[in-house]
């Protein structure tokens, strides 16, 4: 669809008087319509280490709160030198992705404590690529 430019003179006259609207947009300068370019959403192609390693400690059934959950995946992460950012950045980005985990019902939280069910593998980057 073509854009029009309208300069303050001709918003003033449209004010006016409404009849001149064809005549003023007849007389404005056009531009090219531009094309459209079909956008993807973004996503992530490298495996997702700070989930699969939630995935892994969770797996086992135990109950955990969120400090010791840390502490555990971030020396597993540490062991496999997946570890960028810092500590502080990394614990956040666990937190967002152990939340993401309860909204998708894969883990269950009880207060402060959290506990994998049954289909939490399903959040695996190992899943999503067999599915793939």
């Amino acid at each position: 669809m073509p854009v029009l430019i309208l300069n303050y003179k001709d918003i003033q006259i449209l004010r006016k008087d409404r009849r001149n609207l064809y005549a003023i947009i007849s007389s404005c300068d056009r531009l090219p319509a531009m094309s459209t370019t079909r956008r993807t959403r973004f996503s992530r192609r490298v495996p997702d280490h700070v989930t699969d390693e939630l995935v892994t400690v969770l797996s086992d059934k135990q109950t955990f709160g969120f400090n010791d959950l840390f502490e555990v995946v971030y020396e597993n992460l540490k062991a496999r030198n997946a570890v960028s950012g810092g500590e502080e950045m990394l614990r956040l980005r666990a937190y967002e992705k152990l939340q993401n985990l309860v909204t998708r019902g894969l883990v269950e939280k009880n207060g402060k404590e959290y506990r994998g069910l049954d289909n939490i593998h399903e959040a695996s980057s190992a899943h999503a690529a067999a599915n793939s």
